[in-house]
């Protein structure tokens, strides 16, 4: 039986590889199992773990702003996500009366929808890895000239205020081609967002071990946002990851 080693460098460190041949020239079982083993070593080292999703599915906010503004405007919001992608469908409707002296004319029950996507970052990232998502953005429906609500998709890495609320930006995601539009609206002829982000995870650190990847669609009152919470260390046992499910369902 004949064998071999060496000294790999690799992103994880050095590592001592080692196998054995038998006269046959097969490798032996002996380094199968060294290698499973050091691959099961691998996978326990310490990364940014996906250990909660947080939803807002814009609901709140829509019907604050429907009694706000009771007397011209219908809030709407549909909202889904499962553990690979994310939509939101963002609707505006005209219940004011008609109006054909505003340019545009204000036409009663007139709407305006816009839909967004985006995918779901990996349940596991190490220490300086580059998250990458797509933000897509489109109009879904649009019955006449008025309303015109604009679109605003962005990507943050976030941490949680003194209150626990996900808001304080530590890294805003940049878009891989320069200069990409992440807003859609009358300014650019509502022409559709279709764009690759991407930001580095922070580095392992001392404190604090959690950060957030949120992904916010925002056309004013018709707002959503998914917050992919991150833990670093061993992977978390027990940890249960579902899609969404509206209150109620």
């Amino acid at each position: 039986m004949s064998g071999s080693a060496r000294l790999r460098d690799g992103p994880a460190g050095v590592r001592l590889e080692f196998w054995t041949r038998n006269p046959g020239g097969e490798v032996d079982m002996t380094s199968l199992l060294l290698l499973a083993l050091a691959a099961s070593a691998s996978s326990q080292a310490p990364a940014w773990h996906l250990v909660n999703i947080l939803d807002d599915d814009g609901q709140a906010r829509a019907q604050a702003a429907n009694v706000k503004h009771a007397k011209a405007y219908r809030f709407t919001v549909q909202y889904a996500r499962d553990l690979v992608r994310g939509s939101s469908a963002l609707t505006h409707t005209y219940i004011g009366p008609t109006d054909e002296n505003f340019r545009p004319p204000h036409i009663r029950g007139a709407s305006f929808t816009l839909d967004c996507r985006w995918n779901s970052p990996p349940a596991k990232l190490e220490a300086r890895e580059a998250v990458r998502l797509r933000l897509q953005g489109r109009v879904g429906r649009r019955s006449h000239a008025w309303p015109l609500p604009g679109l605003n998709m962005a990507a943050q890495i976030v941490l949680p205020d003194r209150e626990g609320r996900w808001v304080v930006e530590a890294v805003r995601f940049r878009t891989v081609k320069r200069g990409e539009p992440l807003v859609l609206g009358a300014g650019n002829d509502f022409r559709p967002v279709d764009a690759e982000v991407t930001a580095p995870m922070p580095s392992a650190p001392s404190s604090p071990k959690r950060y957030g990847v949120k992904v916010t669609a925002s056309a004013g009152n018709t707002t959503t946002t998914t917050t992919y919470i991150y833990a670093w260390g061993a992977p978390e046992g027990g940890v249960e990851l579902k899609p969404y499910a509206a209150p109620g369902r």
